[in-house]
């Protein structure tokens, strides 16, 4: 009686399937015997569809150039060998560029089996427009998921890991002096012990990390200067594209407070454009709120206010700037 593979064995197999596939001339070369491969187990089909993605992926190192820091990939796609952040790692003898990420033969093989492994260990929480989610994580710490956000969380022995893939989340996370704490949003790392913090990820790819208690390290990859900046309870520090390195700040601890009061489901603006404010509400509802006059869009506002509720928010303002507010099916319509 033949015995049934594992799981390890299909993964393994179908990396070279993967490996196999992309090396042909033609794909229809090899067609037939996969079809024949694929056929011999259900699980195979899946297991293939996960290596060819990540062959795909890890092919790309190719295109990164000299540039490329294997040692930042590792800290974000989880070599299992070296899971540290980049800018807490130091130079080795045999450099990971050497020991595991060359591109071709075998070694794309290796590649594409740790991807694998990474993809299949990730957990993956969202929330949708005007969701707020807590989500408890294995270690004692907790993520506060904001509206439309996207989080994947992996924890190894040595290192916990997530990705902001979007959107906004505070992290609340226990101390582990054993394995650091590592938030990737863009290009920009932060790494925590035990500490509270708040990181923001919209459109831009501008990073914003809000430090409530305790202190962190942000590191933006490519930056010669200024690459990594340690900041603490009410200090905020800004990577974005348009600015070099990472910009930190002092944030007054009342303001810090009311800026996070998204997780009690509230907005809080001080002196704030209209139009900003406007943009926020659409983050957490579909009803817009829109102007009949520009204008009127740079008018400022102050005030707290339920994040889900942009006609209250509308028809208070009215009041306040001797407005009218018109209600529609999906929009409200702020006038002279």
């Amino acid at each position: 009686m033949t015995q049934r593979e594992t799981s390890a064995e299909i993964d393994a197999a179908a990396a070279e399937w993967a490996a196999r596939v992309d090396g042909a001339q033609s794909e229809k070369a090899v067609q037939p015997e996969l079809d024949e491969w694929l056929s011999g187990d259900g699980r195979r089909l899946g297991a293939y569809a996960r290596a060819r993605a990540m062959f795909a992926h890890a092919s790309r190192l190719k295109a990164f150039g000299a540039d490329f820091d294997p040692d930042t990939y590792v800290a974000e796609y989880g070599a299992e060998d070296d899971p540290r952040p980049e800018f807490e790692a130091e130079p080795e003898k045999t450099p990971l560029r050497r020991r595991t990420f060359l591109i071709g033969g075998g070694a794309a093989i290796v590649a594409t089996f740790v991807g694998v492994s990474w993809q299949a260990a990730a957990e993956t929480y969202s929330t949708g427009r005007g969701e707020i989610r807590l989500v408890p994580l294995k270690d004692g710490s907790s993520m506060t998921l904001n509206t439309a956000s996207t989080a994947r969380v992996r924890f190894t022995e040595k290192l916990r890991h997530v990705e902001l893939v979007d959107g906004e989340a505070i992290f609340d996370v226990a101390v582990d002096h054993a394995r650091p704490f590592v938030v990737a949003a863009a290009d920009t790392n932060i790494r925590a012990v035990g500490t509270s913090f708040n990181v923001r990820r919209l459109a831009g790819q501008t990073v914003e990390v809000t430090v409530r208690q305790g202190s962190v390290d942000v590191h933006r990859d490519g930056i010669r200067n200024g690459s990594t900046r340690h900041i603490s309870a009410n200090m905020r520090a800004i990577s974005s594209a348009s600015t070099p390195g990472i910009v930190p700040s002092s944030v007054p601890p009342d303001k810090v407070s009311l800026e996070l009061a998204w997780r009690e489901g509230m907005l809080s603006f001080e002196d704030v454009p209209l139009q900003q404010a406007a943009d926020q509400f659409a983050r957490y509802s579909d009803k817009r709120i829109v102007f009949s006059d520009p204008a009127i869009g740079n008018e400022t506002v102050t005030g707290l206010f339920a994040a889900n509720d942009p006609v209250g928010f509308a028809r208070s303002v009215a009041l306040s700037l001797n407005l009218k507010a018109d209600t529609g099916a999906d929009y409200v319509v702020l006038a002279r």
